[in-house]
Protein backbone atom coordinates (compact mmCIF):
# COMPACT_ATOMS: atom_id res chain seq x y z
CA UNK A 1 0.00 0.00 0.00
CA UNK A 2 1.64 3.28 -0.94
CA UNK A 3 2.04 6.26 0.96
CA UNK A 4 -0.42 8.31 0.19
CA UNK A 5 -3.31 5.76 0.12
CA UNK A 6 -2.55 5.12 3.82
CA UNK A 7 -2.68 8.95 4.43
CA UNK A 8 -6.15 9.27 3.02
CA UNK A 9 -7.32 5.84 4.84
CA UNK A 10 -6.27 7.52 8.31
CA UNK A 11 -7.72 11.12 7.22
CA UNK A 12 -11.15 9.22 6.58
CA UNK A 13 -11.21 6.94 9.20
CA UNK A 14 -9.83 9.87 11.96
CA UNK A 15 -13.01 12.06 10.38
CA UNK A 16 -15.13 9.08 11.17
CA UNK A 17 -14.55 8.31 14.75
CA UNK A 18 -14.50 11.82 15.71
CA UNK A 19 -17.79 12.32 13.90
CA UNK A 20 -19.20 9.12 15.76
CA UNK A 21 -17.60 10.36 19.11
CA UNK A 22 -19.83 13.59 18.40
CA UNK A 23 -22.62 11.86 18.28
CA UNK A 24 -22.24 9.56 21.18
CA UNK A 25 -21.50 12.49 23.62
CA UNK A 26 -24.64 14.34 22.34
CA UNK A 27 -26.79 11.38 22.81
CA UNK A 28 -24.87 9.94 26.13
CA UNK A 29 -24.32 12.46 28.43
CA UNK A 30 -27.30 13.75 30.43
CA UNK A 31 -24.75 15.98 32.50
CA UNK A 32 -23.12 18.68 30.64
CA UNK A 33 -20.31 19.12 33.42
CA UNK A 34 -18.96 15.25 33.86
CA UNK A 35 -17.68 14.28 30.16
CA UNK A 36 -16.43 11.12 28.87
CA UNK A 37 -15.91 9.74 24.73
CA UNK A 38 -13.34 8.31 22.82
CA UNK A 39 -10.57 10.35 20.25
CA UNK A 40 -8.90 9.26 17.52
CA UNK A 41 -6.51 11.00 15.06
CA UNK A 42 -3.75 10.49 12.54
CA UNK A 43 -0.05 10.08 13.65
CA UNK A 44 3.27 10.87 11.19
CA UNK A 45 6.40 9.95 13.03
CA UNK A 46 9.88 9.67 12.31
CA UNK A 47 13.08 8.69 14.35
CA UNK A 48 16.33 10.37 12.57
CA UNK A 49 19.09 8.57 12.65
CA UNK A 50 22.19 10.28 10.65
CA UNK A 51 20.62 12.52 8.61
CA UNK A 52 17.84 15.13 9.66
CA UNK A 53 16.68 15.34 6.16
CA UNK A 54 15.51 11.75 5.99
CA UNK A 55 11.79 11.20 4.70
CA UNK A 56 11.42 8.02 5.80
CA UNK A 57 8.15 8.82 7.68
CA UNK A 58 5.65 6.05 9.60
CA UNK A 59 1.73 7.06 9.16
CA UNK A 60 -0.28 5.26 12.03
CA UNK A 61 -2.74 5.99 14.46
CA UNK A 62 -4.06 6.77 17.42
CA UNK A 63 -7.30 6.48 19.65
CA UNK A 64 -8.41 5.75 23.27
CA UNK A 65 -10.95 6.82 25.95
CA UNK A 66 -10.69 10.01 27.91
CA UNK A 67 -12.72 11.31 30.93
CA UNK A 68 -13.14 15.01 32.44
CA UNK A 69 -13.59 15.28 36.32
CA UNK A 70 -13.54 18.25 38.39
CA UNK A 71 -15.14 19.59 35.67
CA UNK A 72 -16.75 23.21 36.00
CA UNK A 73 -17.93 26.00 33.76
CA UNK A 74 -14.41 27.56 33.37
CA UNK A 75 -12.00 24.29 34.07
CA UNK A 76 -11.71 20.39 34.11
CA UNK A 77 -9.18 17.87 34.56
CA UNK A 78 -9.10 15.41 31.35
CA UNK A 79 -7.26 11.62 32.05
CA UNK A 80 -6.98 9.86 29.15
CA UNK A 81 -6.16 6.49 27.52
CA UNK A 82 -4.91 6.37 24.39
CA UNK A 83 -2.90 3.79 21.88
CA UNK A 84 -0.53 5.26 19.42
CA UNK A 85 1.91 4.27 16.50
CA UNK A 86 5.14 5.53 15.84
CA UNK A 87 8.31 4.57 14.33
CA UNK A 88 10.26 4.95 11.21
CA UNK A 89 12.58 3.17 8.52
CA UNK A 90 16.57 3.08 8.38
CA UNK A 91 18.65 2.12 5.36
CA UNK A 92 21.90 1.51 5.93
CA UNK A 93 24.81 0.71 3.09
CA UNK A 94 28.33 -0.73 3.25
CA UNK A 95 29.41 -4.13 3.17
CA UNK A 96 25.81 -5.29 3.78
CA UNK A 97 22.94 -3.15 2.60
CA UNK A 98 20.25 -3.32 5.12
CA UNK A 99 16.49 -2.14 5.57
CA UNK A 100 15.78 -1.56 9.47
CA UNK A 101 12.00 -0.34 9.97
CA UNK A 102 11.00 0.64 13.71
CA UNK A 103 7.25 -0.36 14.52
CA UNK A 104 6.88 1.20 17.86
CA UNK A 105 3.26 1.13 20.05
CA UNK A 106 3.06 3.03 23.09
CA UNK A 107 0.15 2.66 25.78
CA UNK A 108 0.04 7.17 27.08
CA UNK A 109 -1.62 8.14 30.07
CA UNK A 110 -1.88 11.89 29.95
CA UNK A 111 -3.41 14.04 32.44
CA UNK A 112 -4.24 17.09 30.92
CA UNK A 113 -5.75 20.54 32.87
CA UNK A 114 -8.67 21.91 30.58
CA UNK A 115 -9.58 25.81 30.03
CA UNK A 116 -12.99 26.30 28.92
CA UNK A 117 -12.56 29.68 27.44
Amino acid sequence: MNTKLKFKLLLTLTVLIMTASGTLMAQSNPNPTARVGIKGGLNVSNLYINDVNDNNARFGFNGGLYGQILSSEVFAIQPELLYSTKGSQADYGGIINSTVRFNLNYLDLPVLAVFKL
